[in-house]
């Protein structure tokens, strides 16, 4: 499975919009784990590469292989719905 032109043809499908990979950010769900947002990088046979990034900044966390036989799930990450609402309290109030 070419998970790169999958969610190319899934956004086209449903949007009716070309997209470019290296501009949307991901969301891959496997057997175990949650992996959002994430940025595609690369893929073969039996491996996706790809890197964590922050949703504030958007700077790369952490670059990592997923074994494309322990996902479940992947799509498109919907930056547009997450509302970040931080709490206003000093770093000592939450060790009350």
């Amino acid at each position: 499975m070419n998970i790169k032109q999958r969610i190319i043809e899934l956004n086209q499908q449903f949007t009716n919009e070309t997209i470019e990979i290296e501009d949307v950010l991901l969301t891959i769900i496997t057997k175990y784990q949650l992996f959002e947002p994430c940025r595609y990088l690369a893929e073969d046979e039996e491996w996706i590469n790809v890197a964590m990034v922050s949703i504030e900044d958007e700077n790369i966390a952490q670059m990592m292989s997923i074994r494309k036989s322990e996902i479940t799930m992947f799509g498109i990450f919907n930056r547009e719905e997450i509302e970040l609402i931080l709490p206003k309290t000093e770093p000592e109030d939450f060790y009350q």
